[in-house]
């Protein structure tokens, strides 16, 4: 993936870090930045 979430996790939301991991993981799926079942970055990496 190489680039983070777009932003700045803002600890304010009412929102798990994991949702908002999950749901951009999803979006880039869907706009084809990742295909179905491809390995995932490292944990590290996604930090």
């Amino acid at each position: 993936m190489g680039d983070d979430l777009g932003g700045r996790v803002d600890p304010s939301l009412p929102v798990y870090v994991y949702v908002l991991v999950a749901d951009d993981i999803a979006r880039r799926v869907d706009a084809g930045q990742l295909q179905p079942g491809a390995r995932l970055p490292a944990e590290r990496d996604l930090a």
